[in-house]
């Protein structure tokens, strides 16, 4: 009983562990705006769907739109090399949404 206790469990974090893994893996580039008053940002998001530029923008502009903010443009898919970069550019914007 305990093994297949164990076994679930570590399959579980296995898990777990993957889809953090891919979604951290799918990460884009984006700006922003909110009006009254303009507001403008440059963030970064982690995509959980399909890592695809279509399946991005759509999942980019909800998560926005639930936030108050608009998307005006999805830029790019984040180079992994190049990640300080754009933590850096992003600020608090990045990763929040």
């Amino acid at each position: 009983m305990k093994t297949e206790f164990f076994s679930l469990l570590t399959g579980v974090v296995l898990l777990s562990a993957i889809s953090t893994a891919q979604a951290s893996d799918c990460l884009y580039a984006y700006k922003a705006k909110r009006d009254n008053p303009l507001q403008l940002h440059y963030g970064v998001i982690a995509i959980v769907g399909r890592c695809d530029t279509q399946s991005a923008q759509q999942e980019t502009a909800a998560r926005l739109r639930s936030n108050g903010w608009e998307l005006l443009v999805l830029l790019e898919r984040v180079v992994p090399s190049k990640i300080n970069q754009y933590r850096e550019t992003a600020g608090e914007f990045f990763l929040r949404y």
